[in-house]
């Protein structure tokens, strides 16, 4: 604001910037390390919420849980990759892996996420490819995401979400997609936890290429 009344304000190049400096770890006496603190997010993790998802790091320590199920990495992964995730041991078709999200301040209220993922269902005996029908609208036996999501009000959510679009090569791999908005009434969250299940009980579940970015839009056909 300001200026003569009825005078024209140009403004550009405008800027909002903290001048308090984020905290920094301060070593406890006696030790060398400081305590853990949690990072504060950027545009980047804001954007792209699973910095590991193409398997790469070969970690899974702090990064992963299952759900009846075992989690570890097989080669090769999709393409032109080292690795991927395979989902083994799984003795219900809501086995598998489960990636908790820490970045919780990026789930606004009403913001879009697009969660995407390469596939392939293989059979543990004998490595064969096995097939599923996506175009079932409650499948199981096919890849899908369970979200489980709570609010620091109480508020709780299950959702399950499939890909009724792919057409299913049982020899190789497979891209989901779909789309998730954060319901109005959950501004500020306590957990987001993101299941990867799917496929016939004791079938391995192999996961490559995870993403969960930010969008604006849901594409329409």
């Amino acid at each position: 604001t300001g200026g003569p009344l009825g005078s024209t304000l140009l403004l550009d190049d405008i800027t909002w910037t903290s001048t308090t400096p984020y905290p920094t770890a301060v070593p406890t006496p006696g030790t060398t390390t400081g305590p853990t603190l949690t990072p504060r997010p950027t545009i980047d993790m804001c954007r792209e919420l699973i910095d590991d998802g193409d398997a790469e790091s070969g970690e899974l320590s702090g990064r992963w849980n299952t759900l009846d199920a075992t989690l570890e990495f097989v080669s090769p992964g999709y393409g032109d990759s080292d690795k991927a995730f395979k989902i083994t041991d799984r003795i219900r078709w809501k086995s598998g892996a489960i990636r908790t999200i820490t970045t919780l301040t990026c789930l606004g209220a009403s913001t879009t996420w697009h969660i995407t993922f390469k596939a392939r269902l293989i059979d543990p005996q004998t490595g064969d490819g096995l097939h599923c029908d996506p175009s079932y609208l409650d499948y199981t036996n096919c890849p899908m995401v369970w979200l489980k999501l709570g609010s620091d009000s109480g508020i709780k959510r299950d959702q399950y979400l499939r890909d009724n679009s792919v057409e299913w090569e049982k020899d190789g791999w497979n891209t989901f997609n779909s789309y998730y908005t954060v319901p109005s009434n959950m501004d500020s969250l306590k957990f987001f936890r993101v299941f990867l299940i799917g496929g016939q009980p004791g079938g391995t579940l192999l996961v490559d290429n995870f993403s969960i970015s930010r969008t604006t839009a849901i594409p329409t056909e």
